[in-house]
């Protein structure tokens, strides 16, 4: 147990995204007219075990949802920002080539992209998870006749959905420019 080690990756990129999720399907399951409260007076109820249990089941479900929200980013960001994906392989992975001679040549250049990767991984999956929520929050407000006090937390949720996907864009775009910054200068430096 010593050994395992979780980062900030694992808590924004899987953890946090699972818990949204979590709490979504806790919400199509059980409708609660105040959910925000409803989820502050069941943790006050929850053992370390329970707890353990809860973060383990979030990773997981935030693993899964890793793979999904990729596969959502990859068809809905360059046909909402088609401009800003013009030359830029929505894929990092058909860039290996270019990405191996940076991490050889160039480490902290490396370093850089690699935390540019999971700043948008952490928002494409933020993206999904909260959409998933917007969406039960709405339907149960409008099912419990209660949209005028669930406007705001709507209005939150949806338009924090739309920053977590319009930031991974940016942060897709700051990927593809460290690739060609390094690897223009590699190729200066190979002359």
């Amino acid at each position: 147990m010593d050994k395992i080690k979780i980062g900030l990756f694992d808590i924004f990129v899987y953890i946090l995204p699972g818990a949204i999720i979590l709490i979504s399907l806790d919400l199509i399951k059980n409708p609660h007219v105040y959910y925000a409260e409803y989820i502050f007076n069941c943790s006050k109820n929850y053992t370390i075990f329970q707890v353990a249990i809860l973060l383990s089941v979030s990773y997981v479900i935030g693993f899964l949802n890793q793979y999904f929200s990729y596969e959502v980013f990859k068809i809905l960001a360059p046909n909402i920002w088609k401009n800003r994906f013009t030359g830029k392989e929505t894929s990092i992975g058909k860039l290996e080539a270019k990405i191996v001679m940076i991490r050889h040549f160039s480490p902290e250049n490396f370093s850089t992209l690699n935390t540019w990767l999971v700043f948008r991984s952490m928002c494409y999956s933020l993206f999904v998870a909260t959409i998933l929520l917007f969406f039960t929050v709405l339907v149960r407000a409008i099912q419990s006749n209660c949209f005028n006090e669930q406007c705001l937390d709507l209005f939150v949720i949806g338009f924090s959905s739309f920053l977590f996907l319009r930031r991974s864009v940016t942060f897709h775009e700051w990927i593809h420019g460290t690739i060609d910054h390094s690897s223009a200068k590699m190729n200066e430096f190979s002359r």
